[in-house]
């Protein structure tokens, strides 16, 4: 049965209230559609902790903030645009790099009412979407739309650990990229209107997590100027996979629960809405979902699993080609735009990236 005949009663079902199922919620119901979403928790956004994210601002020529209003959406939560960046290489000193464009902007993720993920759910409550708490629903027999998140797996792609707490310190962004305490990864800490994230995104040698993040702390502490005497700690994995298709017995995945993860740099929230918007629009429009997908989200998601074994294989030499880069902001930027781009040359080396990260390949929706 296909999407379109299960929809002629313009009654849709989502399962998850995340990002992606409530940017489809938000666009159907505007659309006149009946839409209900299934969500396993009890509030929307309990997956997070208050944590600031960025909506990265390079792989599209278009402003992030620009899409999500062509997309519908209101910006009824707060956002911080970052223009300015401070990245701390092998030898431990400071580089302040300006961009002349916002390079990403921050945004709080968790059940605050400054989240972006109350934000959104507040927007659905108003178009009339009906949201169904501690409601999980098995994907292979329910739901047109499936937004339920990513699926748990053995395999870890990358893990994300840190702190959030309160700082009075100017709005700023700092990252570390060295492989002795961010290995294959990065870390951060981003400050906006009086409160911090810190974090440690790696995506190898997981077991000494606790390690890095104590150096991570120390190396902020020491660079910033601050000292953390009340915090709170959290944790998460980053799954992605790669699947031909994002469209099974006529659902449609969307965000994570469709792989839609940038594998090079774990960036997820620009696919989740977007997906979202897209598989909506699909229904809508009476348009074909994976073209959709083919136009907008494929050749990027390929170009960042390219992205990533390249910078697996270059190890340190890839945060020297970073920060030398940085010389020239501009030229920064058009770089990460280039690289972010589906060519040729990522093409040609698909195939050897898939032998290389094949286990982001294995479609995870299915596994018993």
């Amino acid at each position: 049965m296909s999407i379109c005949d299960r929809t002629t009663k313009k009654e849709i079902s989502i399962i998850g209230a995340g990002l992606s199922g409530l940017t489809a919620g938000i666009a159907l119901a505007k659309a006149g559609y009946k839409v209900k979403i299934f969500e396993k928790n009890d509030i929307v956004g309990k997956r997070f902790h208050n944590d600031y994210q960025g909506l990265e601002n390079w792989m599209y020529k278009k402003d992030g903030i620009e899409y999500l209003k062509e997309m519908g959406l209101e910006l009824n939560f707060p956002y911080y645009p970052v223009n300015e960046l401070n990245i701390i290489g092998l030898d431990g000193t400071a580089k302040n790099i300006k961009f002349a464009k916002n390079i990403f902007y921050l945004v709080k993720r968790g059940v605050g009412q400054d989240t972006l993920d109350q934000g959104l759910f507040h927007q659905a409550i108003a178009n009339g979407v009906e949201i169904i708490f501690n409601s999980p629903k098995n994907h292979l027999n329910f739901g047109e739309i499936i937004a339920q998140g990513y699926f748990p797996d053995k395999f870890t792609d990358a893990l994300a650990y840190g702190y959030t707490f309160p700082l009075n310190k100017p709005n700023q962004a700092w990252v570390i990229v060295n492989d002795k305490i961010a290995p294959d990864g990065y870390n951060y800490c981003l400050i906006a209107n009086g409160w911090a994230t810190l974090t440690i995104c790696i995506f190898k040698n997981y077991t000494k997590s606790q390690e890095y993040l104590k150096k991570t702390l120390e190396t902020f502490e020491k660079q910033i100027g601050f000292k953390v005497t009340k915090a709170e700690n959290f944790g998460g994995t980053i799954n992605s996979f790669f699947m031909k298709k994002a469209s099974f017995n006529g659902r449609l995945y969307v965000g994570e629960a469709a792989g839609f993860i940038d594998g090079m740099w774990g960036f997820g929230m620009k696919f989740a809405i977007m997906s979202g918007y897209l598989a909506a629009k699909s229904i809508i429009d009476h348009t074909n979902y994976e073209k959709l997908l083919k136009k907008e989200l494929y050749p990027k998601i390929k170009a960042s699993l390219v992205n990533r074994w390249f910078y697996k294989i270059l190890g340190q030499r890839s945060y020297k080609f970073i920060i030398k880069r940085m010389d020239n902001p501009s030229s920064f930027l058009a770089t990460l735009h280039k690289i972010s781009s589906y060519s040729w040359f990522h093409k040609l080396a698909l195939p050897f990236a898939w032998l290389s990260l094949r286990k982001n390949f294995k479609d995870r929706r299915f596994k018993k």
